[in-house]
């Protein structure tokens, strides 16, 4: 990382510390997120898994990145980048990207970003195909089960 790309997140970091003073932003738990040194989605393009972005998984290139909130996500193409930093929010993974369905126990399980549901815009990731069975069978009750587990975890609202 160079000191021009520490000084950019330094400084969307302490933008999001002011959104969230100013309640503009809900409250933030990126200490609670799956982050590879700072970097969300297993550093896949969050928009990639949006009909706008492809809706197939993209790896992120580290040279295309975006730090929301505390979070840095890397995409695939800088049109990409753009979209997300036209609704950040919409395109963050639920959950801050854990498994969503074993959410709902309140626990934080590794993803395989091949296995995702996208779901009124937003983006659930899986650990496998099994987990994301199992969730997409009954949407409805498994998201409200992890939109409470991920409230105990982290303290924040789960994304609407």
């Amino acid at each position: 990382m160079n000191l021009k790309t520490i000084a950019l997140s330094v400084i969307f970091s302490f933008s999001g510390t002011l959104a969230q003073a100013s309640g503009t932003e809900p409250p933030r738990a990126p200490s609670h997120y799956n982050l590879i040194q700072g970097v969300g989605a297993q550093a896949y393009d969050p928009v990639s898994y949006f009909p706008e972005g492809g809706s197939q998984p993209l790896p992120g290139n580290a040279n295309i990145s975006s730090n929301y909130m505390g979070v840095i996500y890397y995409f695939a193409s800088a049109r990409n980048r753009e979209t997300f930093r036209s609704s950040p929010s919409k395109y963050e993974p639920a959950y801050g990207g854990w498994c969503s369905y074993v959410m709902k126990d309140a626990v934080k399980d590794i993803v395989d970003p091949r296995f995702f549901i996208v779901i009124r815009n937003r983006l659930n990731l899986f650990h496998n195909e099994n987990v994301r069975g199992a969730f997409a069978a009954n949407i409805q009750n498994s998201r409200r089960l992890s939109d409470s587990g991920w409230k105990r975890i982290s303290g924040e609202n789960p994304p609407r």
